[in-house]
């Protein structure tokens, strides 16, 4: 990189360049020599990097006379392609208004040769000159609206990888699953399912494990309608011989077994422990995640880790909302809302661990 002083004949032959060029064409004559007697030459040999996210904060502003600069990385990155600045070019406009280090690499395309200001001297002539303000606040506004662009395809992005039935049963929101012993009463168990609004209960214990399970399609056929004394234990009627996934299974799997066995609920083991049970309602939620479906989870959510689970499932709802392009004012009102009820929740939960009456 070499840096000299624009002499008194380049000045001229600039000043007609640059008057041949946005913003500059339309700025007064002297604010475009106040551009040039203010700048620096600077020569940038080909592919030579001068400009990264290791860099310090930007101070100068580029104005490139001849040949070209190439970013990469960063947002241009994201979005799948390189972005590149012609002869007649300022950059990195929002980047020295912020007065931040760069988001993306600055490489010269051949022999490059540009003027640069300070960024004080920018403000100055953003003072003096209204159409060069206009042109600063343009580029800020396409810039701003290319992040979120970006953003959205991220996000969108990550929403289809969180939707796909490829998806390990590991990867997905864990409920603690509901188990009691072979001996507990049906009555038991069904109140356990009723305080806690589950639709199934699972039965073990420590020596033989995983036994049974009992679902609330089972209750109608095997306890209401045979008029089941319900002080008998769970063992009478529970469903034995339970099909179980393991966390490294998929959610297609899952998709497949509800199929062809025609079950609604699968334990997911971790080794011998079940750390999670599967509904068939969860395979198809993970398809879409809705504001009723998350804010009944929160006001139901029995213990600290169920809430946990629903903040994440908040996080995201937030971005399946970036995804879709809702507007940040909406976006911040529906996220706060959710926030509350997790706060609301937690505070009940501790209320009552507390014995504390909240009415």
């Amino acid at each position: 990189m070499k840096k000299t002083s624009p002499s008194r004949s380049l000045i001229v032959n600039l000043t007609q360049q640059m008057m041949q060029v946005l913003p500059f064409s339309e700025m007064k004559p002297e604010h475009v020599d106040f551009f040039i007697e203010n700048s620096q030459e600077e020569y940038f040999a080909p592919e030579e990097v001068f400009l990264s996210p290791q860099s310090p904060p930007v101070n100068r502003l580029f104005f490139i006379r001849k040949g070209g600069v190439v970013s990469r990385r960063g947002l241009s990155n994201e979005a799948g392609e390189a972005h590149e600045f012609e002869a007649g070019e300022l950059f990195p406009v929002s980047t020295a208004m912020a007065g931040r280090p760069p988001t993306a690499t600055y490489a010269a395309i051949g022999d490059c040769f540009c003027l640069s200001i300070s960024t004080d001297v920018m403000r100055r002539l953003a003072e003096m000159s209204p159409q060069f303000a206009d042109f600063l606040s343009q580029s800020i506004m396409k810039f701003l609206e290319r992040s979120w662009q970006v953003l959205q395809r991220t996000y969108t992005s990550q929403i289809f990888s969180e939707q796909s039935l490829e998806t390990p049963l590991g990867d997905l929101p864990r409920k603690k699953p509901l188990c009691v012993t072979p001996n507990t009463s049906i009555k038991e168990a069904l109140t356990l399912m009723h305080e806690r609004r589950v639709g199934s209960i699972l039965v073990g214990d420590s020596e033989e494990g995983l036994q049974g399970i009992l679902t609330r399609y089972d209750i109608l056929g095997r306890v209401t309608i045979p008029q089941i004394d319900v002080q008998l234990p769970i063992k009478d009627v529970m469903t034995k011989g339970v099909k179980s996934l393991t966390i490294r299974d998929t959610a297609q799997d899952a998709a497949l077994i509800f199929l062809q066995l025609g079950i609604r609920h699968i334990p997911v083991m971790d080794g011998s422990e079940v750390v999670n049970i599967l509904s068939e309602r969860d395979l198809f939620a993970m398809q879409r995640l809705s504001l009723k479906h998350i804010s009944m989870a929160i006001r139901s959510a029995p213990d600290l880790a169920s809430v946990a689970l629903c903040a994440k499932d908040v996080r995201r709802f937030a971005k399946n909302l970036i995804g879709q392009g809702v507007q940040a004012k909406q976006l911040t009102r529906l996220i706060s809302d959710l926030n509350d009820l997790v706060c609301d929740r937690l505070i009940e939960l501790f209320a009552h661990q507390h014995n504390i009456d909240m009415k």
